[in-house]
C-alpha cells in the first residue's frame, strides 16, 4: 500500500477508537443509571464492533501482537454482557458477546503463535514453548465461547427473532477490499452479512453481523442507541 493509503487507514482507526470509547461511555452511563439492560448492552456491543474494526485496520501497519492493547478490555466487556443478559429474550445479545469473545481469543492465539515463530536469541526455546502454551489455552477458550455463540445464534433463532438481519444473511456479499469496513454505526441501509460467522471469520464480518443484530434487536424493543457526542 502507498503511504497515502496507510494514512487513510490510520485516520479511520482514530475515528473508530473515538467511537469505541464514546459507545462504551454510553454503556457505562446506562449501567450507572440502572436503565434498560438492552440499551446498556447494546452500547457495549457497538463499542466492541468498533474495536474489532479498528483492530483489523491496524493490521495494515501493525502485526497482531502489537495491536492487542484493547483485547483484555474487550474480554471484560464480553464477560459482563454475557452475564448481564440472563433473560431468555436477551439470548441474541448474549450470543453476540460470546461471538466477539471467541474472535478475540482467536486473535490472541494467532498473536501468541506469531511470537513463538519470531523469538530468537538466548532462551528462545523456552519463550517459544510458553507462547505455544498460551496459544493452546486461548484456543480452548475460543472453542468454548464459539460453541455458546453457535447455540444462541443458530440459523433458526436468528431467522425467527431477527428477520431483517436474517434477510441480509441471505443476500450475496458485495466484493470489498480486505480492510474495507462492512457497515457503519449510523447507516440505515444495512449491507449483506457473511453467515455463519465464527471465531475465525474476518473481524469486519463479525462486526457487521453484531452491529445489525444489535440494531434490529433494539429497534424491535422500541429502543435505539444514542449517537455519541465528542
Amino acid at each position: 500500500m502507498s503511504e497515502a493509503e496507510i494514512e487513510g487507514f490510520r485516520q479511520q482507526s482514530a475515528r473508530l477508537l473515538s467511537l469505541m470509547r464514546l459507545y462504551k461511555h454510553g454503556g457505562d452511563a446506562a449501567r450507572e443509571k440502572g436503565g434498560r439492560v438492552e440499551l446498556e448492552v447494546g452500547h457495549y456491543l457497538e463499542s466492541l464492533a468498533c474495536c474489532l474494526e479498528d483492530f483489523w485496520c491496524r493490521r495494515v501497519w501493525q502485526p497482531p501482537h502489537e495491536a492487542s492493547k484493547n483485547w483484555s478490555t474487550m474480554l471484560g466487556i464480553c464477560e459482563y454482557a454475557y452475564k448481564r443478559c440472563t433473560a431468555k429474550e436477551h439470548s441474541p445479545l448474549r450470543g453476540c458477546a460470546s461471538l466477539v469473545a471467541a474472535s478475540v481469543y482467536y486473535q490472541l492465539a494467532t498473536a501468541s503463535l506469531e511470537v513463538a515463530r519470531e523469538v530468537t536469541g538466548a532462551g528462545a526455546d523456552a519463550d517459544a514453548a510458553t507462547a505455544v502454551r498460551d496459544a493452546s489455552g486461548y484456543l480452548a477458550d475460543m472453542a468454548r465461547h464459539e460453541q455458546a455463540s453457535r447455540a444462541l445464534l443458530d440459523a433458526h433463532n436468528v431467522a425467527r427473532l431477527l428477520p431483517q438481519t436474517w434477510a441480509h444473511c441471505q443476500e450475496a456479499a458485495v466484493p470489498l477490499g480486505d480492510f474495507e469496513l462492512r457497515s457503519h454505526p449510523h447507516t440505515k441501509r444495512w449491507p449483506p452479512v457473511a453467515y455463519p460467522v465464527g471465531a475465525t471469520s474476518s473481524p469486519l464480518d463479525i462486526a457487521n453481523f453484531v452491529r445489525q443484530l444489535c440494531h434490529e434487536f433494539l429497534d424491535r424493543s422500541g429502543l435505539s442507541l444514542q449517537a455519541p457526542k465528542g
